[in-house]
């Protein structure tokens, strides 16, 4: 017998409309489409390493920035949250890249059939999401108009790590061994209704192969070298009680060296902002970086 639905925190404005994409080696993808009615730019949203799609179905924000004019396109990562491939596993860096450059080519397809080719698109990367978008724009500078990072997985604390003898297991391991992952539901909310969510959401990404790991690990290079060059406006968006990430770690060594122009807003939450009391303002900062800051300061407001 199927289990009731997990009753949400919050009262979603409007239900997203379900995508199926084609990715590389013959993988479905899992989207999830929140079409604004009259769209102005659209964002592209890549979750993070427990985390799919249905958060951001679950937590009303990509609803509420269609309803401002920003169509939202969350996709799931193969063999994580609805789409097909083995679950927790990459054969190599390049399926992430592959899944991220089918979710953006969708986005681009619904934005170009709504209003016309040169309608702004921009990208936010949750946590792990992070490494897969920088790598991507290592090869395509230019894929978006600016960059939106969530708790970036740039600097992670040794929590959110594994340690030094898991690390050699990993890389001897074969590639479809498992291995649990570092994170902990509470990590992303120490208390209240929404951490119970997580704890009852069965999609959640809880164990990876060692074919994985190695595959994201191999993201760190292409990773650095967008760091470096990068001029697309960038907004990172830390947590001050975050556990998994090095909030002044992130400032010191990824945000202070960021060549392009940069903002930086913190709430006083826990790892994951979307699920606590910040909601509010975060998507009104999202809504105001997307249709008038990152515009104004890459020099195309109107």
């Amino acid at each position: 017998m199927r289990s009731p639905p997990i009753r949400l925190p919050v009262s979603v404005p409007v239900a997203a409309q379900t995508l199926s994409l084609d990715s590389a080696g013959g993988v479905r993808l899992h989207a999830s489409l929140f079409g604004a009615p009259h769209p102005v730019a659209g964002l592209l949203i890549v979750h993070g390493l427990q985390s799919h799609a249905g958060w951001f179905e679950a937590s009303g924000t990509a609803a509420e920035l269609a309803g401002a004019g920003i169509t939202c396109l969350a996709y799931d990562r193969r063999g994580s949250g609805r789409s097909s491939g083995v679950s927790g596993h990459a054969d190599s860096c390049e399926d992430f890249i592959a899944d991220l450059r089918a979710a953006a080519a969708a986005l681009r397809v619904e934005l170009d059939r709504s209003i016309g080719s040169r309608t702004p698109m921009h990208v936010l990367a949750n946590c792990f999401g992070t490494r897969a978008v920088l790598a991507y724009l290592a090869d395509d500078p230019s894929a978006f108009d600016s960059l939106i990072l969530t708790s970036p997985a740039t600097h992670m604390s040794r929590k959110g790590s594994y340690g030094l003898l898991q690390r050699l297991s990993i890389l001897l391991s074969p590639s479809r061994y498992y291995f649990p992952t570092p994170l902990q539901d509470d990590d992303f909310l120490a208390s209240g209704p929404w951490l119970e969510w997580i704890r009852r959401d069965r999609l959640g990404l809880r164990r990876v192969t060692a074919g994985f790991l190695r595959s994201a690990n191999r993201l760190t290079p292409r990773m650095k070298i967008a760091a470096a060059r990068l001029h697309v406006p960038l907004l990172v968006v830390l947590s001050r009680r975050d556990r998994l990430v090095v909030n002044d770690a992130v400032r010191a060594e990824f945000v202070e060296s960021y060549p392009g122009p940069k903002q930086v807003v913190e709430y006083d939450t826990d790892h994951y902002v979307d699920f606590s009391d910040a909601r509010a303002a975060f998507e009104r900062q999202l809504e105001q970086w997307v249709l008038v800051t990152a515009p104004a300061l890459s020099g195309t407001a109107p």
